[in-house]
């Protein structure tokens, strides 16, 4: 392994068959100041430090304070996590230099593991728009070596079966392409806007193994590499005020998917997307103050004013030389009243 590569992998998580190994990230000489530029200082690291660096010396807690940021700050960032997954053949595969969720490496571990029935489980991932959802779950059938399906907002009762055409033909559908033939990670996107009357058929697929499609008398039998997984922006109950159009989901059709992933938002990943994509003061400057304004906006009752497009997309035009004021006005800020915008304005203004 080269020097560039041994800095890339500095810690790597295989996930073998279900089973998780951790090799674990070379050892530390123990100091309090190489802690901190790694990103492994916690609060007793800090504590240490102030103990430290005050025993015979003039300095307050907010001295201290400011020293420790000020390492942090200056410090290189960590080497990206990269994740292999090694599948029953002995054959491996990586993220590589990809930059994945915190909860990449959990998902993983749960849609890679046989359930008591030898079948990978149905799993429901939760959580914002613009939170890295669709991408992970690609990037998880990437690394299983299984082809990828996606279903968007099912509704009628032939979206995910399929039907027979007037000419006797049947007409398939990728859900039922996966379940039958070939395996695959079958996506549900926007699972919690559908309809219950296009979840339904599904019903005994997903719980039983058994598939009754149109135009067949025998029941089709579920394929060993079959995995379906929902996305979802909320847990089934109906509308929230950030997901206005959400239906409730009815409670057979939830109980099909017993295991629930929270995915929320990771600004580490954000933070890393933005350096990789506009390694530049004013696009990490506008990172920041996206982050702040969206935790206020939820603080405040605001709903979705603003997620990780619309820090990309802003980071885009701020890159291009346009003015961060007209960035602001035709992203976070369009739509809102005067008031709104005054008390958003004011967050934006000291983040930075």
């Amino acid at each position: 392994m080269g020097k560039d590569e041994k800095k890339t992998a500095r810690a790597v998580q295989t996930i073998k068959a279900g089973k998780a190994h951790t090799k674990p990230a070379p050892a530390s000489d123990g100091s309090l100041i190489d802690a901190i530029k790694s990103g492994d200082a916690n609060a007793e690291t800090f504590a240490r430090l102030y103990q430290l660096v005050t025993s015979g010396a003039d300095m307050d807690e907010d001295r201290v304070r400011a020293i420790a940021k000020e390492e942090a700050e200056n410090a290189a960032p960590a080497a990206i996590e990269r994740v292999v997954y090694e599948r029953v053949s002995g054959e491996r595969s990586d993220t590589g230099d990809a930059i994945v969720h915190e909860k990449f490496k959990l998902l993983l571990r749960i849609c890679s593991t046989r359930m008591a029935n030898g079948f990978y489980p149905n799993v429901m991932v939760v959580g914002p728009s613009a939170t890295g959802k669709t991408h992970a779950c690609e990037q998880i059938a990437k690394l299983m070596g299984i082809p990828f399906y996606i279903h968007n907002k099912v509704v009628e009762d032939t979206d995910l079966i399929g039907y027979v055409s007037p000419d006797g033909t049947y007409q398939t559908k990728p859900f039922v392409t996966a379940y039958e033939d070939t395996g695959g990670f079958v996506l549900l996107d926007e699972y919690d806007a559908g309809e219950d009357s296009g979840l339904m058929p599904v019903q005994s697929a997903l719980a039983n193994g058994i598939l009754n499609k149109p135009g067949t008398i025998e029941p089709v039998r579920r394929h060993k590499d079959f995995l379906c997984v929902a996305s979802c922006n909320t847990y089934g109950r109906g509308a929230t005020l950030e997901h206005s159009g959400r239906n409730k989901i009815d409670g057979a059709s939830l109980s099909r998917f017993a295991i629930k992933v929270a995915w929320g938002y990771d600004q580490e990943m954000e933070r890393r997307l933005i350096e990789k994509f506009f390694p530049n003061d004013d696009s990490d400057a506008w990172r920041y103050e996206i982050q702040s304004v969206r935790h206020y906006a939820i603080e405040q009752g605001m709903g979705p004013i603003c997620d990780m497009r619309t820090m990309i997309d802003g980071a885009g035009l701020l890159s291009s030389g346009m003015d961060l004021d007209t960035v602001r006005s035709v992203t976070y800020l369009a739509g809102l009243d005067d008031d709104a915008s005054d008390s958003v304005l004011r967050i934006a203004r000291s983040a930075n």
